[in-house]
């Protein structure tokens, strides 16, 4: 588990995208370090997911073809 003073340090830091470099010079350990803890511990992550739209069976099976013909053609 996480150190107390750990969590509190994170928590206090408004600004992710800071947070990682700053936090490991902070507490003296190395970046790589850092972001396992953030991965693997606290469940973070370096990227923001976004809303997509939905692929349809159609156009999935329309970009299949192409792609086949494309292959075919090489």
């Amino acid at each position: 588990m996480l150190p107390l003073f750990f969590s509190f340090f994170i928590r206090m830091n408004p600004n992710p995208r800071r947070i990682t470099r700053k936090t490991a010079k902070a507490l003296d350990i190395s970046k790589s370090s850092m972001y396992r803890i953030f991965k693997e511990h606290l469940k973070l992550t370096a990227y923001k997911k976004q809303p997509r739209q939905l692929i349809s069976a159609a156009s999935n099976k329309k970009w299949l073809v192409r792609g086949k013909t494309m292959l075919a053609q090489i």
